[in-house]
């Protein structure tokens, strides 16, 4: 599979950056992109927007183990990709359903329909809907939405708070742990990952990634090793 023509924000770091993105789909203005790390060669950056409205070759969707998208980022994920095109606006969630169920710590990639974004990666965090996130469950679907990213060489990544709507998580604890696992899984690869963007719908998730220490600039730089496994990954392929 290859992936998607780069977008507008796959451009070569210099700092931060402000981008205007035209269309029916943005619903609040982009922010200015922040640099937050480097490991690998990979940028990890940051912005406040809308998800759903960037060209990213893929993002990620927070999900339970049924790959159901009814609430949070999911449930507009869901919307936002089943606008048009004569489909049912589920087309996007019964594809992942159909996938599923799978364990927290795997994910699946489907495709992105009427979205900037050319995939989603869904990667569950709780059991059921109802069910509380933990620190643990965060970095287990943050892990393994890098891994998918990694096996289909992907090179730009949306990624939304994980785990902090009805999740339960902090802000800070979801930073901590997404970054966390973002600097670990980078620093075990040679990615063709160009930029992991964490988008944040709300100004405190920005915050709290900015209040993250960085990793050392030589993470991953050197001696990378393969990781040894590979999250479960199932590409739905219909027209």
């Amino acid at each position: 599979m290859e992936p998607a023509e780069p977008g507008p924000l796959d451009q070569p770091s210099a700092g931060n950056r402000t981008y205007s993105i035209t269309g029916q789909s943005v619903v609040r203005p982009i922010g200015t992109i922040n640099s937050i790390g480097e490991v690998g060669g990979t940028r990890v950056e940051a912005l406040v927007g809308d998800l759903v409205s960037l060209p990213f070759d893929a993002i990620v969707c927070p999900a339970n183990v049924f790959l159901e998208m009814r609430g949070g980022v999911s449930a507009t994920i869901r919307e936002r990709a089943g606008r048009s095109g004569g489909r049912t606006v589920d087309q996007v969630e019964r594809d992942a359903i159909a996938l599923g169920p799978i364990r927290i710590g795997d994910a699946v990639l489907t495709r992105g329909y009427d979205l900037p974004s050319s995939y989603v990666i869904h990667a569950p965090t709780v059991e059921m809907p109802v069910d509380r996130a933990s620190r643990r469950t965060v970095a287990l679907a943050m892990g393994a939405a890098l891994k998918v990213a990694h096996r289909h060489s992907f090179r730009t990544l949306g990624v939304p708070s994980m785990g902090t709507g009805t999740g339960g998580i902090s802000y800070q604890d979801a930073a901590r742990v997404m970054l966390s696992e973002t600097y670990r899984y980078l620093g075990t690869v040679r990615s063709n990952i160009v930029s992991v963007t964490f988008v944040a719908w709300e100004q405190e998730f920005l915050d709290a990634l900015r209040a993250v220490p960085a990793p050392p600039v030589d993470i991953g730089a050197t001696s990378r090793r393969p990781v040894a496994t590979v999250a479960r990954v199932g590409l739905w392929s219909g027209t």
